[in-house]
């Protein structure tokens, strides 16, 4: 597949002017004369083609880009299509005219031209995602700028930095060997390593504390059964209520005898009282009156009442005194009896310690023996995704070492081909170290660095047919390639290595000052453009007439 640009055309509607140049499919020169020469409009028109295909051409301020309309004519093979770019507006319409696409969306319009030209590009976003790119990157190796002559930089378009290391991607994709299959590949050969290095740090984790388990587990042995303890601390729950019971009987006995004792010594304490009376009374009778009652009594009737009622006191005294005897001792053994009980109770807590000390430790040693059999499967299972991933990984390896081997034809293509054009135009300020790789870069300066980078391209190119031979072939558009201080000689041998290794399949778009055809009598060129406007007027009031009702159809207006 092969594009052609048959016919170019720039408008100013505002200012009612147009220009209008034909060109050849083979190789087309724009030129003007040496005076003044590069005010004439050669760079505009070497932009204008990449940019109504969709690129972001550098224009020089004085240029106003917002206020123009380009056209581009162009055949697809047999196929005849019109671009048309107003601004940062897109429209294609085919050979009479119908619409194929109207856009503001340059993902719309890359989306579109995916489809005709059967090409595109894809590169890794920020999210690390495939996406098809804007346009420019599919004309990266077809349109040098004279302001793009940068050596191994892709200095002609704006906004390429939209895409993080962009330059080897882009450029193995047009070699044919950077596309999804090969992506995916790539990316799940590093998703498949990390995660190979996670389960590896995952598995040296498990190891150390397995270790550290069996450690713990070999010096201890638990042949007890949990069932058992928790059946023997079940049945120690009847041993506590007992032991409580008898606390609780007892205390209730020793409060019980407590109340009797304090009980019996008042009352004690007032027949003491009582038998002082009765002494005191006796010793206050005279012989008439008693003192109690205080009536008439005689001496041996005070006595016997005195002395009997000291009988009975002395009697009740000596029986209350057997009771508080008695009541002491009983109070005696029930403190005894709570003292053991609290023994009981005590023995009891130790038991019960000692069995939830060991049903503790069961817990703890089959704690570590279900980590253990826990870390043992999950160890196992790390190890056997391990496997099966080193083999997921070999497949994939495999299939990218057949991607490799070709990426290796690549670097030594071109490292041939370079230190060919490298000799050939005697460029030994490139060092050979810089061209062992497709994606390496090199920088020189002065007056060679303009054909050192037209050298680049080239090489570039020559190895996109090798190795991409079925891909769209875009015209070639170099701007200005001789763009320093060269005599007619020098200019005339860079055009001459230009046009000796230029594919000879795609059209060939160059601009200069003052061509010269006759030193050139051995190339077929097909077209020379000469522009003899005054410096700065490209556009002009007849051109716009002529080329007007084009605008229109395509517009549908």
């Amino acid at each position: 597949m092969k594009l052609i640009v048959n016919n170019i055309y720039i408008f100013s509607l505002k200012e009612k002017k147009a220009f209008h140049a034909k060109l050849e499919d083979g190789i087309n020169f724009i030129t003007s004369c040496k005076e003044n020469g590069n005010k004439r409009g050669k760079s505009i028109i070497m932009k204008s083609i990449y940019s109504t295909l969709g690129a972001d051409c550098i224009y020089e301020s004085s240029w106003d880009f917002q206020n123009k309309t380009t056209i581009l004519d162009v055949n697809i093979d047999e196929k005849k299509l019109y671009f048309i770019r107003a601004n940062n507006y897109f429209k294609i319409v085919d050979s009479q005219f119908k619409e194929i696409i109207s856009t503001n969306h340059r993902t719309e319009l890359s989306e579109k031209l995916k489809e005709i030209f059967d090409f595109h590009i894809e590169l890794p976003n920020r999210n690390n995602e495939l996406e098809i790119t804007p346009p420019a990157y599919m004309y990266l190796l077809n349109y040098v700028d004279q302001v793009g002559l940068n050596c191994t930089s892709f200095s002609s378009f704006k906004n390429l930095g939209q895409y993080t290391n962009y330059r080897k991607y882009a450029l193995l994709s047009h070699f044919g060997i950077f596309n999804q299959d090969y992506y995916e590949l790539d990316r799940k050969q590093k998703e498949i390593s990390d995660l190979i290095a996670n389960n590896q740090t995952e598995v040296k984790t498990m190891e150390k504390l397995l270790e550290k388990l069996n450690i713990e587990l070999s010096g201890n042995d638990y042949p007890l059964n949990l069932d058992s303890l928790n059946k023997e601390v079940e049945l120690t729950k009847s041993e506590y209520e007992a032991i409580v019971k008898n606390l609780n009987n007892t205390k209730n006995q020793i409060i019980k005898f407590e109340n009797s004792k304090l009980e019996l010594e008042s009352l004690l304490e007032e027949l003491k009282k009582d038998i002082k009376d009765n002494d005191n009374n006796f010793k206050k009778y005279d012989d008439e009156r008693c003192p109690y009652c205080h009536s008439h009594v005689t001496p041996f009737e005070f006595s016997y009442k005195y002395y009997d009622k000291n009988d009975d006191y002395l009697f009740i005294s000596q029986s209350m005194m057997a009771q508080m005897t008695e009541l002491k001792r009983n109070i005696q053994i029930q403190e005894e009896k709570y003292k053991n009980y609290i023994n009981d109770m005590d023995n009891y807590n130790k038991k019960i310690q000692s069995l939830n000390s060991n049903i503790n430790d069961v817990l703890k040693h089959k704690g570590y023996i279900e980590m253990r059999n826990k870390l043992n499967n999950e160890l196992y299972d790390f190890k056997q995704k391990n496997i099966d991933l080193e083999k997921e990984l070999k497949e994939i390896q495999k299939k990218i070492k057949e991607y490799n081997k070709l990426k290796k034809e690549i670097d030594d293509e071109y490292y041939k081909l370079m230190s060919e054009s490298r000799e050939k135009l005697q460029l030994q300020e490139i060092d050979l170290n810089n061209l062992k790789k497709i994606d390496s870069t090199f920088e020189i300066t002065g007056s060679t660095r303009p054909i050192s980078t037209i050298a680049w391209y080239l090489t570039l190119l020559k190895i996109k047919n090798k190795f991409n031979s079925n891909s769209i072939k875009f015209p070639i558009v170099f701007d200005s390639p001789n763009n320093a201080e060269l005599d007619n000689e020098n200019i005339a041998r860079i055009f001459k290595y230009i046009l000796n290794n230029v594919n000879s399949d795609s059209q060939i778009i160059i601009s200069t000052i003052e061509f010269q055809r006759e030193l050139y009598p051995e190339f077929d060129i097909k077209n020379i453009i000469t522009l003899n406007n005054e410096p700065y007027k490209l556009l002009n009031e007849d051109d716009y007439i002529k080329n007007i009702e084009l605008y229109k159809k395509i517009m549908d207006m």
